[in-house]
């Protein structure tokens, strides 16, 4: 069934909402063309921002994080491993010593796993509190800076491991912490992904902008698998040298650096209104979750956005499980082979994303009519992140039931059609609200997404920890839990034709 008419609506409202109304609907024009096209002709003609101008560098991005993660965790065992026999035996220094006694051992992973969650605590802590704020310099600045300081932010993680690494007699462990510290206090991996989320949006219509957030997804997935890869290659040609990576890392965010210097910001209809916003109310995260529920919603029930807000909370909150040390303690995995895995896992999520999502999207518009195209869309959109959350789910429990390698590969295998629900909830969120509101709402879910980091690679570390001696596969049959939770969680939203939060128009269910 249709939306409510313009005729419906002067019955059911003032002139003055009518007006408002009405704006929005000429802001929106069903978004047939970018919100690029709302700049002055003659800076178009002289610098046209484009979508691949933030979805390239993300894969440079990715790419480092991928090359330098197998070796980083491998590198924080060794320090921990040595530091736990160091004080086993009695004072006896092991540091210089090339024969490192066993560190796949439960005693090691849990020191290893406590660090990382207070590395990890730290890094989205700072985040969770500085997002809203990078979020506000998107819109009323700048999306290529907070791209450009996010980036520096992980360059400083790995400058301070090297100088952990060769400098540890005089500085010990305490820049391994201060890395993760700068790094959430220049936007971090949230602040990042809204810059990129909302420089996509300027830049693209209602229908390329699924398929956008696809690529740019794939790009994320493309960098991790051949970063990875290559890592492996890199440790193995340097005879295990596990700062080679971070060294390859550091010069590849120097070249991305330079880029975001260099590109053309996108133009946005929201700077005059986020410039008046004092201080206090751009680093308010309540105000800033608050805008899922007083947002107005062009597509959706009322409910429609906090829920598909929560259960990209829920989902963010098992994204990062402690997989790698697991497969570590079970299989006697090296940083060699969480390499190759790292890999075969961002390789099929890399298919997912490039094959079977755009082939699944171009179906369903072939199969819509020209005036319910952006419905359709949205309908899409919902339906795949319901099967994406719901693949999640059984890729924890997978991991958990895993008794083998082969097993373990298999849960990989089937959780990989997980990632299908990423790139659908970002379009989701960006087709359901005007225009104008658009930075507003990927703040708002940013936010959310660093909270739960935050309380997830906490606990979820701790979690591991803690039960690594008597049950490790519990923290995995946790994660499926609320993966099934978050499902349940999207179930609940559905669509409303001519749905306004605040009662604008009149709501008919579809």
């Amino acid at each position: 069934m249709q939306a409510s008419t313009s005729t419906d609506v002067t019955t059911l409202v003032s002139p003055e909402q009518e007006n408002d109304i009405n704006d929005r609907k000429d802001l929106s024009n069903d978004e047939q063309t970018p919100l690029l096209g709302i700049k002055n002709q003659d800076t178009k003609k002289k610098c046209q921002a484009s979508e691949w101008y933030a979805i390239i560098p993300l894969f440079f991005i990715t790419f480092s994080a991928a090359a330098c993660l197998p070796a980083q965790l491998q590198f924080y065992t060794e320090i921990f491993c040595r530091r736990y026999y160091d004080t086993e035996l009695e004072g006896r220094n092991l540091l210089d010593q090339r024969d490192i006694p066993n560190c796949s051992i439960p005693e090691v992973q849990e020191g290893v796993a406590s660090v990382t969650a207070i590395i990890q605590f730290l890094n989205y802590g700072t985040t969770f509190l500085t997002v809203s704020f990078y979020g506000h310099i998107s819109d009323s600045k700048s999306r290529t800076s907070v791209m450009f300081l996010s980036t520096l932010g992980l360059f400083l993680v790995l400058i301070c491991n090297v100088a952990t690494y060769h400098l540890y007699d005089y500085f010990g462990i305490s820049l391994i912490f201060l890395g993760p510290l700068l790094r959430g206090g220049l936007a971090g991996d949230s602040g990042l992904m809204v810059a990129v989320q909302a420089y996509i949006s300027d830049c693209t219509t209602t229908v390329r902008r699924t398929t956008a957030f696809s690529y740019m997804m794939a790009s994320m997935l493309c960098g991790a698998m051949v970063g990875a890869n290559l890592s492996s290659i890199v440790l193995k040609a340097t005879g295990g040298n596990i700062m080679s990576p971070l060294y390859m890392s550091s010069i590849t965010l120097i070249c991305v650096m330079m880029f975001f210097c260099i590109i053309p910001d996108s133009e946005h209809n929201t700077t005059q209104q986020h410039k008046q916003k004092p201080f206090l109310d751009q680093i308010n995260v309540y105000k800033s979750v608050k805008q899922l529920f007083t947002v107005k919603v062009i597509h959706g029930s009322r409910f429609t956005l906090p829920l598909v807000a929560l259960a990209q909370f829920l989902m963010a909150a098992i994204a990062l499980p402690p997989i790698l040390l697991y497969a570590m303690l079970e299989f006697g995995w090296t940083a060699y082979e969480s390499g190759y895995y790292i890999s075969f896992t961002s390789f099929l999520r890399f298919l997912q994303l490039m094959i079977i999502f755009p082939l699944l999207t171009k179906i369903f518009i072939k199969s819509s009519s020209a005036n319910d195209i952006d419905t359709t869309q949205w309908k899409f959109n919902l339906w795949v992140t319901r099967i994406g959350v719901f693949f999640e789910g059984v890729f924890m429990f997978g991991i958990a039931f895993s008794s083998n390698a082969s097993q373990f590969t298999s849960a990989t295998v089937i959780g990989s059609l997980a990632i299908l629900a990423q790139p659908a909830i970002r379009s989701l969120f960006t087709t359901s609200v005007a225009p104008e509101d658009v930075g507003q709402v990927l703040s708002a879910l940013a936010v959310l997404d660093a909270l739960a980091w935050l309380i997830a690679q906490f606990s979820l570390n701790a979690l591991y920890g803690a039960t690594v001696m008597i049950m490790p596969s519990l923290t995995f049959i946790v994660c499926g839990i609320i993966g099934i939770i978050a499902f349940f969680a999207t179930i609940l939203a559905h669509h409303k034709s001519g749905q306004l939060n605040s009662g604008y128009e009149e709501v008919t269910d579809v």
